[in-house]
């Protein structure tokens, strides 16, 4: 499966999203030390209620602990944008 559709289906199957987006920002890093090629660099946005009452720092774990199994192969940075509904 595709790194995209692998973590679009997490996301709505973990975070029921208000709103999400998911940004492949690998061709801004082409050259990046460790990544010659520059693949693998997404940033993600979810808006949904699962944050509720989360600190940022608890609203970061949530996402990482069901998207943590693809850094750092095939993903190599992803950035998080994370709010509540």
């Amino acid at each position: 499966m595709d790194v995209s559709k692998e973590i679009e289906a997490i996301v709505l199957r973990e975070f029921s999203p208000a709103t999400w987006s998911l940004v492949d920002d690998s061709a801004r890093h082409r050259g990046h030390s460790g990544r010659p090629e520059g693949s693998g660099h997404f940033t993600l946005t979810i808006v949904s209620e699962k944050f509720l009452g989360k600190s940022r720092l608890e609203s970061h774990r949530m996402v990482m602990a069901v998207l943590g199994h693809l850094i750092p192969d095939p993903v190599h940075a992803l950035s998080l944008q994370l709010r509540a509904t």
